[in-house]
């Protein structure tokens, strides 16, 4: 895959997550709609949310499956994959916002800060890095049962370049998450 392959790929996924998480964030925000419903009873907005994830996961399943030539063992594989690793990831990273959202209320305290929960909190989030890194480990194995080590670089690449850009993004919405960069991705 070239250089201009990749980037284009990379702007079509940054793109298709700007216009999901810019979709999204204020249906999240907004209260259930009243009187009005979605399937089985589900509130208009988040009917819209769930219709917007799916056309976006269908499209980044299809970028995906091209780039790397999947076949279509390969693409459902990866997708169960990827949505198992998902499940351990997601409260990892939410318990990531949380810790740093607590340590910078109690570092805003300034010389009134309780040490030692600014030591429990530091710990916690080296812990929960480690934690991460094990789950990154783990999804590693199991894609190296159906992807080769090329696919698989080129997934992490996809990965990371689409990351980036959705924090890039953020930041500049002034959506801050971990570390002061912006939250990580919405759901694959």
């Amino acid at each position: 895959m070239t250089n201009g392959r990749v980037g284009r790929l990379c702007r079509t996924l940054a793109l298709g997550t700007l216009m999901l998480v810019s979709a999204a964030a204020p249906l999240v925000a907004q209260p259930p709609a009243r009187g009005r419903g979605g399937p089985a009873g589900m509130p208009a907005d988040s009917a819209q949310r769930a219709r917007l994830e799916r056309e976006f996961h269908a499209r980044v399943t299809e970028i995906v499956q091209r780039e790397l030539k999947l076949s279509p063992e390969q693409t459902r594989q990866l997708e169960t994959t990827t949505q198992r690793f998902e499940a351990q990831r997601r409260p990892l990273w939410q318990r990531e916002i949380q810790t740093r959202r607590a340590l910078r209320g109690e570092l805003r305290l300034g010389d009134a800060a309780d040490g030692a929960r600014v030591d429990t909190y530091l710990r916690e989030l080296l812990q929960l890095q480690r934690r991460r890194l094990d789950v990154v480990e783990g999804e590693q194995r199991a894609l190296a049962e159906f992807l080769t080590p090329v696919q698989r670089a080129r997934y992490m690449a996809l990965q990371e370049n689409l990351r980036s850009r959705v924090e890039q993004q953020r930041s500049r919405d002034g959506r801050a998450a971990p570390g002061g960069r912006g939250a990580p991705p919405p759901p694959r």
